[in-house]
């Protein structure tokens, strides 16, 4: 493997990392980028070409992924998951959660 897919793939994982890390915060393209020590553009094309997907969907699948682990094992009401897992809307969360579950 090539020194800068090493580097591309290390950026990517701290930034999955720091996701995983910080779920339920607000986590922007330019933060990501900056975990990964790129640009935001060559960031998203490198984490897209990666994982199959752009970065934003990639954290919320993982926060849908908190969310319906949360809905299945806790007496948490939506409305708590909702922000637990970083959704400022409820309308918001209950939209993604319908389209990805």
């Amino acid at each position: 493997m090539s020194f800068e897919l090493t580097k591309a793939h290390e950026g990517v994982a701290r930034v999955i990392r720091e996701m995983h890390a910080k779920l339920e915060e607000p986590l922007t393209l330019r933060h990501m980028a900056r975990v990964a020590f790129a640009s935001r553009f060559h960031f998203h094309r490198t984490f897209r070409r990666i994982t199959g997907v752009p970065p934003t969907q990639f954290l919320y699948t993982l926060r849908i992924a908190r969310a319906r682990h949360l809905l299945c094992n806790t007496q948490m009401n939506v409305t708590d998951i909702c922000f637990e897992v970083g959704y400022n809307s409820l309308g918001t969360f209950t939209r993604r959660f319908t389209e990805l579950v």
